[in-house]
């Protein structure tokens, strides 16, 4: 059975202005980069009163290291009350998005993910 080791847990918070869909690429593409292969696990959206809308999303990103150890990483959005606003930059008007924003990042340290050295305890010792 593999061994987890919970390495880094931290929330990010933002109230105010935010472009959702560049934040969300801008993600997506720095796991790809970094070696992950990203998975959406969940995406559920909620429109409340006046339009506003409430945004719960997870992935699961995976890394191979080695042929013992594999990291994954949890991360988990919330966003509340996301509605869209004019946001005047340089001159020029853009559409962004205004709300509550959290994110939550979870790092762990997967050992033996194949169960490989389990069966073999003198592997398993070194």
């Amino acid at each position: 059975m593999p061994e987890l080791d919970n390495l880094i847990k931290t929330k990010i918070k933002h109230t105010g202005v935010f472009d959702f869909k560049e934040t969300y690429r801008i993600l997506w593409e720095w796991l790809l980069d970094q070696g992950y292969d990203p998975n959406e696990k969940s995406y559920k959206e909620n429109i409340g009163a006046g339009g506003a809308r409430e945004l719960e999303i997870e992935w699961i990103a995976v890394r191979k290291v080695s042929d013992y150890f594999r990291y994954q990483l949890i991360v988990k959005w919330h966003i509340v009350g996301m509605t869209s606003v004019e946001v005047e930059i340089d001159d020029q008007k853009q559409k962004m998005n205004k709300g509550q924003f959290e994110m939550e990042v979870k790092s762990i340290l997967i050992k033996d993910y194949e169960d490989r050295w389990a069966n073999r305890p003198f592997f398993k010792f070194l």
